[in-house]
């Protein structure tokens, strides 16, 4: 399953920064897709009565629908999108590096991929939580969403790095504008790194990552990573993302500055 969703990822992330516009569009429909499955999903265990099962007080059903709304908000916008990229002719061939004007391939690359992997993996993890002992794809998703987590934190690393080499280019806008982007990339990059990081703190079991048993960091599983793991990280990543994808938003339709968004995709 994990490797499914990590071919998922590429595909998406080189189709929607792809030089002609049909790939383009197929691109961002296929990804309004997954989006619809994913709140599909959500939308089920709150009509099979998943949901009510789970404990009083746990906030996994809240952080879930939370997140189906946000993949249905977004899926509406990446079909928009489609529609705008059929008309949008051929582009230039991307450079591999980021230059003034843009961010390059790699770091496109990347920056989708974590986005996908990230989407799929916290409600997957979210799921782990909520479905009852003995559930036939209880063990799948927990090894899926363990292989996705190292995964994302591996990306980090690797965008990180590169970032060092081929820094971005500069952020629009006014002073406030571009010091609040700038803590919101920061705040979303310590939380990409923080989701896998507190994860591995409190697995006292092996960690699956595609089949290969890495070790625990933990030599039992504390209350405090797995509240941080489970909840914190997961509402202060909505939020971050709301705004982020709030002030794309912005920029285009308010600012009619396009090319806001065209920094990093199309």
């Amino acid at each position: 399953m994990a490797s499914f969703y990590l071919l998922l990822a590429l595909v998406l992330a080189i189709s929607i920064n792809h030089r002609r516009a049909g790939v383009r569009a197929a691109g961002s429909a296929v990804a309004a897709l997954g989006l619809v499955m994913i709140a599909s999903s959500i939308v089920l265990a709150n009509l099979d009565g998943t949901f009510t099962k789970v404990p009083k007080g746990d906030m996994n059903p809240l952080i879930l629908n939370l997140q189906g709304s946000l993949a249905v908000l977004a899926a509406g916008f990446l079909l928009w999108a489609a529609r705008r990229q059929l008309s949008g002719g051929t582009h230039d061939i991307l450079p591999l590096r980021n230059v003034p004007a843009r961010f390059g391939r790699l770091s496109r690359y990347g920056h989708w991929m974590t986005t996908v992997l990230v989407l799929v993996g916290i409600p997957m993890g979210q799921f782990v939580t909520v479905l009852p002992q003995g559930a036939p794809e209880l063990d799948s998703f927990f090894a899926a969403h363990q292989s996705l987590g190292l995964t994302v934190l591996l990306l980090a690393a690797g965008r990180l790095l590169w970032l060092v080499s081929s820094p971005p280019p500069p952020v629009p806008g006014r002073a406030l504008e571009r010091n609040l982007a700038r803590a919101t990339h920061i705040g979303l990059y310590l939380l990409i790194i923080a989701f896998p990081a507190s994860g591995a703190l409190m697995m006292g079991t092996p960690i699956n990552f595609y089949g290969l048993m890495l070790p625990g960091l933990a030599a039992k599983p504390t209350p405090f990573w797995s509240s941080l793991h489970g909840l914190w990280l997961p509402l202060a990543f909505y939020l971050l993302i709301a705004l982020h994808i709030g002030a794309a938003l912005k920029h285009h339709f308010r600012d009619r500055r396009p090319e806001a968004i065209r920094r990093m995709a199309g």
